[in-house]
């Protein structure tokens, strides 16, 4: 492979397994300054990178917008080989936007233009991005390495999991609702960053609500490990959800969100529901009341996802390697 670099400016699992699956050096430059101080902060170590390694080939994660469109300005100069990985940013689905999100779709279009390959998660984002002129290329995540050691015991620990960001995506209320009118023996474990909202929101939780806040990897992947079922939604069409990969690694019966994107993708071991509290409960009841059936779905379908990304991943190999 020719000389390849990834930038990234966010902390996220996908980057961190391709990259290492790429066999590629990542930089992962991170900074907890605000706003302004922050972008110039990282875009000068970004800078200082690239006139140290000279890369053939920059990788960098989109998100962040200011990364690619600022390698893409670079390419002029370091006439290096952009390749992006876009994930699902692209604020598709708004019925209202504003004037921030016009410059958004400025940037964005810039990007898409000056990337020899902007990496998406379903063939729709692909079709978007060669609307705007780009060169699309599908790739889902690779299914994470499980950070802890993984056990197949067949007792139910009655707890379930949703991973959750807080993101305006995302119904946590909906879960919590759902939490509130099924059988109280069922813990119901919600992750993320829960200072991001405001706390009222937690002032009545249901008795078997467990609200963790940030918690680090390890124990993260120890919750997963003993959850029953994993749940992760959006709203978004084109999204495709981290939780959901996670529940397959982890070899856990999924519930997530009926997109079309999502539908196409966890096809076994899963089921696909609208968000109103009652679909949520009813969801886990009938996961656990068909539990041996939806557990060995899951792992069917951890065996097809790997065959078909690698399959994927040789093609990307391959254009990294050739340009072709």
């Amino acid at each position: 492979m020719r000389k390849t670099i990834w930038v990234t400016w966010e902390k996220q699992r996908r980057t961190m397994e391709l990259s290492s699956a790429l066999g590629v050096k990542l930089y992962m430059i991170l900074s907890e300054r605000m706003a302004l101080v922050r972008y110039i902060s990282v875009s000068l170590k970004t800078i200082s990178i690239l006139l140290k390694e000279r890369p053939e080939c920059l990788i960098i994660q989109n998100p962040s917008i200011v990364l690619a469109v600022l390698a893409g300005f670079l390419k002029l100069i370091f006439k290096y080989r952009l390749v992006v990985d876009r994930h699902s940013n692209f604020l598709l689905g708004k019925t209202q936007y504003n004037l921030l999100d016009r410059l958004f779709f400025l940037m964005s279009d810039f990007s898409i233009k000056m990337a020899d390959l902007t990496i998406v998660t379903n063939e729709n984002l692909k079709k978007y991005v060669e609307l705007k002129g780009g060169k699309g290329f599908v790739l889902p995540d690779k299914l994470p390495t499980p950070r802890v050691a993984l056990t197949h015991s067949q007792q139910r620990n009655n707890v379930v999991t949703f991973i959750c960001t807080y993101a305006s995506d995302e119904p946590y209320m909906e879960v919590i609702k759902a939490a509130s009118v099924m059988d109280k023996k069922i813990k119901v474990h919600i992750t993320g960053n829960d200072k991001k909202i405001n706390p009222q929101v937690f002032q009545k939780l249901p008795d078997n609500v467990v609200i963790t806040g940030f918690i680090p990897d390890k124990e993260y992947d120890e919750l997963l490990q003993k959850s029953d079922i994993i749940m992760d939604f959006t709203k978004l069409e084109n999204c495709m959800v981290c939780g959901a990969y996670e529940a397959v690694a982890m070899g856990k019966p999924l519930v997530t969100s009926s997109t079309d994107v999502l539908k196409e993708y966890f096809t076994q071991g899963t089921l696909h529901i609208d968000h109103s509290p009652q679909a949520i409960c009813d969801a886990i009841m009938k996961v656990y009341d068909n539990y041996d059936e939806f557990c060995e779905g899951i792992k069917q379908l951890k065996n097809d996802i790997d065959i078909n990304w690698s399959v994927k991943f040789n093609e990307l190999k391959i254009f990294l390697n050739d340009g072709e």
